[in-house]
């Protein structure tokens, strides 16, 4: 099996963001639910999926293969959607643990 499958697992989305800022928008719709609301799944996946079809059903090209089945289209804002929510869950684990190490340290004694 070809180990190519993580790095198109990971990058996926961002593919067409150098072209296309479908990922980026729905990255950054993400990061504002997170710090005005806190992190909340399933409305930072729904957000950032109707933004990404909305954004791909509009900006991809039809006359392309991608472009050219609604599938795709659905396809690829489902996996924007699933690797940002990814994305966003593993900072907020990165941001519980060093908070959590910060808490748990004793304060100095003078």
């Amino acid at each position: 099996m070809d180990d190519n499958w993580i790095v198109w697992f990971i990058l996926g989305p961002f593919v067409f963001s150098l072209m296309f800022a479908g990922p980026l928008i729905g990255l950054l719709i993400a990061a504002f639910i997170r710090f005005t609301l806190g992190f909340r799944g399933w409305l930072i996946f729904l957000s950032v999926l109707f933004i990404s079809f909305v954004y791909y059903l509009f900006i991809v090209p039809s006359d392309t293969m991608l472009g050219e089945l609604f599938v795709m289209k659905v396809a690829m804002a489902v996996h924007t959607a699933i690797v940002t929510i990814l994305i966003m869950w593993g900072i907020e684990k990165l941001i519980q643990l060093v908070n959590n190490k910060q808490n748990t340290q004793k304060p100095t004694d003078k």
